[in-house]
């Protein structure tokens, strides 16, 4: 197994939820399963095509292609755009607070020299320089919390009766505060991951610096949503956290831990369910591959 390869195995064992990587691979046990059992029948007749369970729609095989050095540093680049477009977007539409102004400012500017930084190193690395947010994010994540936070929730209850929830202009601030802070995170177990999959020495070292100054904004991101008391997780010191404790810390867990971040965001439903999103570490579904062109 070379370093590439280890974007298709598990990144941490400490990592013990079901992934996409893992629901990808059950998945492609039950679809082979079904067709074995549907081969075994007796007098079985019609298309000798492999049997497909449920009502899932057809799916796209992901392309072939290759990975090297640039396309990890066009990856890396495309996260910074990402957090980039997301400050930006909240900037505009109003839901960051005055008192979170200076710090979101130098976070927005450190995103984007990280982003020219990693453009900078796929050029040396024979690459071209990526300039844009990550595609699959902005459509499998971005856009999907941003729309849950700030536009109405409608449910069918059937019979022509609807149950709609909109959260106030408050609770709207709070989710996207909450949302640039699992950002934060998820860069910092990005570069993590990173570090050591190049080959590149001045590339490791611009992801270690990269995870340390990302690490950094998103514990004083924590702890000005939280206050002094979000500083450590009750999780780590062992206690039972008390009523309206914070749900961002800036130490969540043990240094290094690269497993994926689950927040919530968004009004509830009829039953106060409120929708999950799960932020990964590039996989080979978000990779920046050289064969894709920037749309900007």
């Amino acid at each position: 197994m070379n370093r590439f390869d280890k974007l298709s195995a598990p990144l941490t064992a400490v990592n013990s939820r079901t992934s996409r990587r893992d629901a990808i691979k059950i998945g492609g046990l039950t679809v082979t399963l079904g067709a074995l059992v549907a081969a075994c029948g007796n007098d079985r007749g019609g298309s000798d095509d492999a049997g497909r369970v449920g009502n899932a729609p057809e799916t796209t095989a992901l392309e072939n292609y290759p990975v090297d050095d640039a396309v990890l540093l066009r990856t890396a680049a495309s996260l910074e755009w990402t957090a980039v477009e997301v400050y930006e977007t909240a900037k505009a539409g109003g839901y960051i607070p005055d008192d979170f102004a200076p710090s979101t400012t130098i976070f927005l500017a450190n995103h984007r020299m990280l982003a020219e930084e990693m453009d900078a190193l796929a050029v040396a690395a024979g690459g071209e320089a990526w300039g844009c947010a990550n595609p699959w994010l902005m459509d499998r994540l971005v856009n999907p919390v941003l729309t849950a936070i700030t536009t109405e929730r409608v449910v069918d209850l059937g019979g022509g009766e609807e149950f709609r929830n909109e959260l106030s202009e408050q609770e709207k601030v709070d989710d996207v505060l909450n949302f640039a802070e699992s950002l934060e995170n998820l860069a910092v177990a990005s570069h993590q991951t990173l570090v050591s999959l190049t080959g590149i020495p001045e590339a490791r070292l611009a992801h270690a610096n990269a995870a340390s100054l990302e690490a950094r904004q998103a514990a004083e991101l924590a702890i000005e949503i939280g206050g002094p008391e979000a500083y450590v997780s009750y999780d780590l010191l062992g206690e039972e956290p008390p009523e309206g404790a914070p749900t961002q810390f800036a130490i969540p867990s043990q240094f290094g831990q690269t497993s994926q971040i689950e927040i919530k965001a968004g009004p509830g439903d009829q039953n106060g369910v409120i929708q999950g999103f799960t932020l990964q570490t590039p996989a080979a579904n978000s990779l920046v591959y050289n064969e894709l062109v920037c749309d900007a």
